[in-house]
């Protein structure tokens, strides 16, 4: 069960972030997955609610699952793809099966919501910034 691993490294890059941003709570985080990665939302899910009691900064925090489809560029006609069921992915507007990978290949922590020391205010950050 690789959810496991995951939800321990989502778990800790979080807690971490958010102690040097001086946050004092961590309320939500949402997580983008692809589906290329084959995660079972349910493992996941339960990895990290059983995780996150390991740190008072992040014991309430409600973490949200998203799928991202897959994106694809057709290499035929050149046409962007957005593919969600991976069983038989071809492009909409030629039909070629000829597809390169172009996003939606990843784990992401989208959005972290927190609560401030300094002004006891919630915040929410985006990831990146």
């Amino acid at each position: 069960m690789h959810e496991l691993s995951i939800a321990d490294q989502i778990v800790s890059m979080v807690e971490l972030e958010a102690r040097e941003a001086r946050a004092i709570k961590i309320s939500s985080v949402t997580i983008d997955v692809s589906v290329l990665m084959e995660v079972e939302e349910d493992n996941l899910l339960f990895c990290l609610n059983t995780l996150k009691k390991e740190y008072a900064i992040t014991a309430d925090t409600v973490f949200i699952y998203r799928e991202v489809p897959v994106e694809f560029l057709c290499l035929n006609c050149g046409e962007a793809v957005i593919v969600s069921d991976l069983t038989a992915p071809v492009c909409q507007k030629c039909g070629s099966s000829s597809l390169d990978i172009r996003g939606g290949d990843s784990i992401y922590i989208a959005e972290m919501e927190v609560e401030m020391d300094e002004s006891r205010s919630t915040e929410k950050c985006d990831a990146g910034e």
